[in-house]
């Protein structure tokens, strides 16, 4: 039987030979954005820094929307609660209180060390599952805590709101980490009636 001579179509490549994955891109998209920010970000501007034809870019990320939603995972994805004084927020039993806080303070970091990324996270719809993920943290904790559905969303878009926002204004006049923590703690203290311990079950 003769052998097929058919080659496997070759996996697009970047200017060093390196293979491409979405992994890679997203890192470049995000390279990309810290340095000459949101609007010099486009699939052929992707493509050139890596050495590749834009087309090559779609085996890995759908369009623009699912880049976007990459960046957006970038900064809430891979967030990690941070404790204060070294205490692990993260540990099993951790409080509301400390979840959302150790979220706020790992959000305000990664935005100071990515300040262009900002208006994604102001103006785009959480999608990836890496971000979802990280909010379902969050929400579980505070139904545990007993908030009402309704007050827990509040609560997670107070805490967002006011990190973004504090960010946008520490870019303008630089960092404020005793203004940050003042202005979370008085936000966290008014969040704190909403938190409704439900009821022990009876001791036969």
């Amino acid at each position: 039987m003769a052998r097929s001579t058919t080659k496997k179509a070759s996996e697009p490549r970047d200017r060093e030979g390196a293979a491409l994955t979405r992994e890679r891109v997203c890192r470049e998209a995000l390279a990309l954005v810290d340095e000459e920010g949101l609007d010099a970000l486009s699939m052929r501007r992707l493509g050139a820094r890596l050495g590749v034809e834009a087309m090559s870019l779609y085996h890995h990320v759908r369009d623009k929307a699912d880049l976007l939603d990459a960046l957006h995972a970038a900064v809430l994805g891979a967030l990690e609660p941070e404790a204060e004084a070294g205490a692990r927020a993260s540990r099993p039993g951790v409080t509301w209180r400390a979840l959302l806080a150790g979220l706020a303070r790992a959000l305000r970091s990664s935005l100071l060390r990515h300040p262009r990324l900002v208006p994604i996270l102001a103006t785009h719809p959480v999608r990836a599952p890496e971000s979802i993920a990280t909010l379902e943290r969050v929400r579980a904790a505070l139904d545990e805590a007993g908030f009402l559905a309704a007050d827990a969303e509040h609560a997670i878009s107070a805490v967002g709101v006011f990190t973004i926002g504090h960010v946008l204004s520490e870019t303008g006049s630089g960092p404020r980490a005793a203004a940050f923590r003042f202005g979370l703690e008085a936000l966290l203290d008014g969040l704190a009636p909403h938190a409704r311990p439900r009821p022990q079950p009876a001791k036969r």
